[in-house]
C-alpha cells in the first residue's frame, strides 16, 4: 500500500513541484517536513495515510539511496530498501522510530489525529441517533439467498436518498436513511400506525403485534415500496421483519 499509494503521491509532487494536498512548494530546504502534512480528516487516518507515509519513504530514498533505488522498490517495499541502503539492523531501525516520537512534529501529528478522531466519533454518534430517533419502528428486510442483486441510489427533490434493490422479480425501494447488513439485507425506520401491507392480496395492519404469515407481499408507503413474490412478514412490538423466501 505504501509503495503503490506513496508512488502516486511522489510522482504527483514531482510533476507539480508541490507537497501533497496543495501544500507548500517542494523546492524548500526540508521537503520531507512539507510532505508530512497534519491530519485534516478521517481519510488521512485510513487509506490516505499510505499516500503520505509511502511518499515520505520515497523522499528519504531519493535523498539517501543509491541511483538504482527506483528499480529496487519495484521488487521490495520502500522501508525495507531504505533499511538495506543505510545498512541498518532491525533494532537500529526501531530506535530511529522511537527517536521520531520525541520530536515536535510527532506531537503535532498525534494531536491533530486525535482531534479528527474525536470529531468523527461525535459525528457518527449524531448520525446514528438521528437514524434511530425517526418516528416509526425498524424494518429489517432480508433478501434471502439471492443469485444476483442490482442496487442503486439517487437523490430525490426533497433531499432524501432513494435506494433501490432488485433481485429476480423482487424489488425494494427505500426513500430516506437506510443501513445494509450482512448478508444481503437492509434496515430502515418506517411509521406503522394505521398503515397496512398486502399479503396475497389481503390487507394486513403493520402495527398488528404478533402477526406472522407468508405469501406475496406488497408494501406501498412514502418511505418504502416493496414487492416480493414470496416472503415472510412478522410484526413485533418494536420492529417488523420481512424475509424473502424465493427468487
Amino acid at each position: 500500500m505504501e509503495l503503490i499509494e506513496g508512488t502516486a503521491a511522489y510522482v504527483a509532487s514531482a510533476l507539480l513541484d508541490r507537497a501533497p494536498l496543495g501544500g507548500a512548494p517542494m523546492n524548500v530546504r526540508d521537503s520531507l517536513a512539507q510532505a508530512l502534512v497534519t491530519v485534516p480528516d478521517m481519510s488521512h487516518l485510513e487509506r490516505w495515510h499510505y499516500y503520505t507515509s509511502g511518499h515520505a519513504w520515497l523522499l528519504l530514498l531519493e535523498e539517501l539511496g543509491p541511483p538504482a533505488w527506483k528499480s529496487r522498490v519495484e521488487l521490495s517495499s520502500p522501508d525495507v530498501v531504505l533499511t538495506e541502503v543505510l545498512g541498518l539492523m532491525p533494532g537500529e531501525a526501531a530506535s530511529l522510530f522511537d527517536a521520531a516520537q520525541l520530536t515536535d512534529a510527532w506531537t503535532v501529528a498525534q494531536a491533530t489525529a486525535r482531534d479528527v478522531f474525536v470529531a468523527e466519533i461525535a459525528r457518527r454518534d449524531s448520525i446514528e441517533r438521528a437514524f434511530w430517533d425517526r418516528p416509526g419502528v425498524p424494518f429489517r428486510i432480508e433478501f434471502g439467498q439471492v443469485r444476483s442483486l442490482a442496487s442503486g441510489q439517487s437523490l430525490l427533490a426533497d433531499g432524501r436518498i432513494e435506494y433501490t434493490y432488485n433481485f429476480g422479480t423482487n424489488r425494494i425501494v427505500i426513500r430516506g436513511a437506510a443501513r445494509k447488513f450482512c448478508c444481503h439485507g437492509v434496515l430502515t425506520v418506517v411509521p406503522t400506525t394505521s398503515r397496512s401491507a398486502l399479503l396475497d392480496g389481503r390487507a394486513v395492519a403493520l402495527d398488528s403485534v404478533g402477526f406472522h404469515d407468508s405469501g406475496t407481499l406488497d408494501i406501498d408507503l412514502p418511505e418504502l415500496t416493496l414487492r416480493m413474490n414470496q416472503a415472510s412478514l412478522r410484526v413485533y412490538r418494536d420492529s417488523v421483519t420481512i424475509v424473502s423466501t424465493s427468487q
